[in-house]
Parts: C-alpha cells; sequence; structure tokens
C-alpha cells in the first residue's frame, strides 16, 4: 500500500516535524545526488534536527522524501501494530492496548493518522480522546520517573553515608507506595475513560446509522418526487400533443366537409375490402390446410433451373459439386408447391434474393420483420402485395404458430420464406409444421455463407397458373423414405406426406440432403447414421445410393 498518497498536507507537515534526526541524516546519506539538489554545499551529517525537518516539510513533493516518509510511515504503523498486539495478548483491553502503545511511540501525535493508515479510520472526537489519555499518562510516567530516579552514591564515610541512605530510601519506600496508589488510580481512571469511550462509540454508530436511514429515506423520497415530476412533465407533453393533435383533426374534419361524399364512398370501398380480407382469413382459419389446385410455375423450368444456377454460383457455391446440383433441382421442387420455406435467416436472405434475380429480374426483395406490434391482419396485408417474393423474418419462434400457419398457406402465388434467427429454433416448433411448410437447411455447404454479394445479372422468367399435378411416387423409393424417416422419429403422418413426393432415388437424396437429415439432427437431436439402420443400409459405405459419400461426409459424424 502506499502509505503517501493517503496523506493531507497537514499529515504530511505533522510527519516532517516528528521525523527522527537519525533516520533523516541516514535518508540524506543514501541519496546523495538528491540531497544535494535540495541543499547544495552541505553535507547530510552536517544538518541539524531543525533544518532537516525544514528541508523535508519544502521538497515533500520530492522522489526522496516522499520515500523516506513512505519508508518512515510503514516502520511506524508496523510498531505500533505490533506493540498493541503484544499488549492485548498479555491480557489487556483493546483501548488499553491503544494508550499504552501510542505512549512509547517516538510519533504520539498521529493517533488519528495511525488508524487511517490501516485502513480502520476513528471519528475525530475518538481520536482526541485517545490523543488526550495518551498525554495524561506520559506526563505521570516522567514523574514517575523523576520520583523514582535514585541519585548516585558518592565517596565519603560509608557508615554515614548508609544511614544517610537508609534514611532515605525508606522516605522513597513511602513515597513510592503513595505514587502506586495514585497509578493505581490513573489505571482505575483509564479503565473508565476506556468504559466511556466504548460508549461514546456505540452511541455514535447509532448516530451514524440512523443518519444513513435518513439519508437514504430522503434520497428515496427525492427519487419518488423526480419520478413524479418527470411523470407530470411526460403527462403535460402528452396532453399538449393531444391537444395540438385534436385541433388539427378538427381542422381537417372542417376542411373536408366538402369532400365527404366522396370520402364515405372510399370508406365503405375500403370497409368492404376490409370485410373480404376478414371473410377470407376466418375462411382459413375454418379451412387452414386446403391445398390449392392451381399453382404458378415457370413456363420454362429448365431455363429458371439454368439462371438460378449463375446465381447460386456467384454467391460462392461450387457448380462443379454434387451438392450444387441436389440444391438446385430441390429449390426448383420446392419454391412452386405454393408451400412456404422454411430456414435460417442468413440463407433464407441469400436464397430469396437468387431467386428474385432469376426469376422477377430484381435481387431487392421485400421483407417483412418481426416486431411484438405485428398482427395477423398486418401480416396479411404484407402477404397481399405485389411482390413475388416475399420474406417473413424471425417470425417462426416468436408468433403464435397457429395463426401464422393458416395465413402463409392460405396466400397464392407467393414464393415464401420463413425465416428463423438461429438453426437450433427448428427444435422449438411442433413437427406437425412439416406437413405445411418446407424445411431447409444449406449450412452443410461450405462456401454458401461466404457473404458475397450477387453479381449475376438479372432476369425475368415468364409464369403461368397450371393444374396441380401430383406425380405418381416410385413405391420402391417411397418406402424407403417411409422407412428412414419413421426410423428418425418423424412420425407416420409426416413420413408418409414426404415420402409421397419421391419419384425418384435423385429425389430421395434431395429431400435426404436439405431436409429430412439436417432436421433430424437440428430439431430431433438424432445421430442419423446410428439411429436409422435403413440409411445406414442404403447410403452408408455399403450402399446403393448414388450421393453416399456427401451424405456421409455431412451427417456420417453428426
Amino acid at each position: 500500500m502506499n502509505y503517501f498518497q493517503l496523506l493531507t498536507k497537514e499529515d504530511i507537515q505533522t510527519v516532517c516535524r516528528s521525523f527522527p534526526h537519525k533516520e533523516m541524516i541516514q535518508g540524506f546519506k543514501k541519496n546523495p545526488k538528491a540531497f544535494n539538489e535540495m541543499a547544495k554545499g552541505y553535507r547530510p551529517q552536517s544538518i541539524s534536527e531543525d533544518r532537516g525537518r525544514k528541508l523535508l516539510l519544502e521538497n515533500s513533493h520530492t522522489k526522496l522524501v516522499t520515500n523516506m516518509i513512505e519508508e518512515f510511515l510503514k516502520r511506524w504503523s508496523s510498531d505500533i501494530s505490533q506493540r498493541i498486539e503484544e499488549y492485548t495478548n498479555a491480557g489487556n483491553s483493546e483501548i488499553e492496548s491503544h494508550l499504552k502503545a501510542f505512549q512509547d511511540t517516538i510519533f504520539p501525535d498521529g493517533i488519528e493518522l495511525y488508524f487511517r493508515l490501516i485502513e480502520k479510520p476513528i471519528s475525530a472526537e475518538y481520536a482526541s480522546l485517545l490523543t488526550s489519555a495518551v498525554s495524561v499518562l506520559a506526563s505521570e510516567r516522567k514523574k514517575m520517573s523523576n520520583i523514582v530516579s535514585a541519585p548516585q552514591v558518592k565517596v565519603g564515610d560509608l557508615e554515614q553515608e548508609r544511614k544517610d541512605h537508609k534514611i532515605e530510601i525508606r522516605a522513597k519506600d513511602s513515597e513510592i507506595k503513595k505514587r502506586d496508589k495514585a497509578i493505581e488510580g490513573l489505571n482505575t481512571e483509564i479503565a473508565n475513560l476506556s468504559t466511556m469511550l466504548e460508549t461514546l462509540q456505540g452511541d455514535l454508530s447509532r448516530q451514524i446509522e440512523r443518519i444513513q436511514e435518513l439519508e437514504e429515506s430522503q434520497n428515496a423520497q427525492k427519487k419518488e418526487l423526480e419520478d413524479a415530476i418527470s411523470t407530470a412533465h411526460t403527462f403535460e407533453v402528452t396532453v399538449n400533443r393531444q391537444k395540438a393533435e385534436l385541433q388539427e383533426a378538427l381542422s381537417a374534419v372542417d376542411a373536408g366537409k366538402k369532400r365527404e361524399a366522396d370520402q364515405q364512398v372510399a370508406i365503405d370501398s375500403l370497409q368492404e375490402k376490409l370485410s373480404n380480407i376478414e371473410n377470407a382469413l376466418a375462411e382459413m382459419r375454418e379451412k387452414p390446410y386446403q391445398e390449392s389446385d392451381q399453382l404458378l410455375y415457370p413456363t420454362d423450368i429448365d431455363e429458371f433451373s439454368e439462371y438460378l444456377g449463375y446465381n447460386l454460383k456467384s454467391i460462392g457455391v461450387n457448380g462443379s459439386t454434387d451438392e450444387y446440383n441436389l440444391l438446385t433441382e430441390y429449390l426448383c421442387d420446392i419454391l412452386f408447391q405454393n408451400k412456404p420455406i422454411m430456414c435460417n435467416h442468413v440463407s433464407g436472405m441469400a436464397l430469396a434474393r437468387c431467386v428474385s434475380n432469376a426469376l422477377c429480374g430484381t435481387k431487392s426483395i421485400k421483407i417483412l420483420p418481426y416486431s411484438s406490434e405485428i398482427t395477423s391482419k398486418d401480416i396479411l396485408y404484407y402477404l397481399n402485395s405485389e411482390e413475388r417474393i416475399l420474406v417473413l423474418d424471425g417470425f417462426l419462434g416468436n408468433f403464435n404458430e397457429m395463426e401464422l400457419i393458416p395465413i402463409a398457406t392460405g396466400i397464392r402465388g407467393k414464393i415464401i420464406f420463413m425465416t428463423l434467427e438461429y438453426e437450433r429454433t427448428i427444435a422449438y416448433l411442433p413437427k406437425e409444421v412439416l406437413l405445411y411448410f418446407n424445411y431447409l437447411n444449406v449450412s452443410r455447404i461450405k462456401d454458401f455463407f461466404s457473404e458475397k454479394p450477387i453479381d449475376e445479372d438479372a432476369t425475368e422468367i415468364m409464369e403461368q397458373w397450371i393444374p396441380k399435378e401430383s406425380k405418381a411416387a416410385n413405391r420402391n423409393v417411397e418406402r424407403l423414405c417411409t422407412e428412414i424417416m419413421q426410423q428418425l422419429g418423424f412420425g407416420n403422418d409426416i413420413s408418409l406426406h414426404i415420402a409421397q413426393r419421391m419419384v425418384s432415388e435423385e429425389k430421395l437424396a434431395q429431400y435426404l440432403a436439405f431436409s429430412i437429415l439436417p432436421y433430424s439432427c437440428e430439431a430431433l437431436d438424432y445421430r442419423p447414421y446410428e439411429t436409422s439402420e435403413r440409411l445406414q443400409k442404403y447410403a452408408g459405405e455399403q450402399g446403393k445410393c448414388r450421393y453416399k459419400s456427401l451424405l456421409l461426409g455431412w451427417f456420417g459424424n453428426e
């Protein structure tokens, strides 16, 4: 601890006035260069006590003096602490130990400073009492020392001197007994003073606690008053603003009376549209999962697939890999099923822009970010906008799925991306969401998340409404998909629902890579190859699956 930093200006003056002359000279001798700067032409041993203390005070800001004071205070405080401990161990009370320790020190005026240096500060009143008590004891001790100091025996008549000395000793013994009684009285007085000091300390502590309680109460009341004033000010501002808004509204009503008939027509029209929207919403809630028999589909799906591939390459997907071909074909399948697509935020934004740039002639997309203030009507209004590509960002896991599903699945002619803030959020959604949304996970494609901007030229593909036709599933592949999904814990309904799309082993590989296996890892917390024997047999090292190396690399160690 740096004691010098704890000293006030008065403390420094007191220490300099009490600094031992011998220690002062030794400190000057150890640092001749610094001393010469303080007292040119003088030798350390020639400095008198008064002159030395004056030099200390005048140069208290120098490194030499601060180090000397620091070392002195450390030795002095350590000596006091040791004496207090010795007196306490000898059976003295705390107050008696303090009084006896300080009356033996070379620095009796430093009582308050000592307690401050050991980080146990005392009140000014208690320090004054201790100082007074130490002064009284020192005075009595000096008197006793003078009384009991025996005179030296001179050479002379030994016999007469013996008699005289015997008489003198008797007188001294009598005097010593009187002084012993006086000392006993002083000890009693010290004990009484100690008791009184302890009582005063207790009273002072209680007063301090009471003052602190009053201050806390006052601060609390002050805070309440400030809050009340702030609330009143806010209320006043709100009232004034509402008055102004009311005045503006009244002015607008007055100014618009001439156009009332036209406005009423517009209002009736809007109410009719709102009623239609609400009826549609009610109808969707009554029939939430009814699929449309018409799909908006590219007139040339191969051309769209080619342009989509160019856009995927532009953001970093390697076009010479199996995952590139599987992803392109998987997207061409799920984009036009009239079912929203679930994916994480980063991949959802990137894919939405790629699809929009390849299909609609612009990489700009309209996004509706989640907010707690958004209602079902707000979502429905957004989904009925003119844009072909739409993104509901962050709604999954935050918005009520029972309201979100019928709204999103009831919209026709839109490609809707439903993004998750985190991939693991899918684990907190019911598995049945797979009956209404397609799941897409591209997190295992190495370069997909490079955040590289799209630099591919925009293209626009013509689309037309076509009847929804279900291609007949390949029975063997459908049965294989069902068995794998059931072994991975998807449940019978979901397994059969997805398996009916398996028109080929190529299609199964697409769904395994980007939907079924990543979902089993992220949502169901399974290790696919350890959980499903059918998957191990089909796409394991000895399996016949064409893409087994890719699937093993992605999911074999999960």
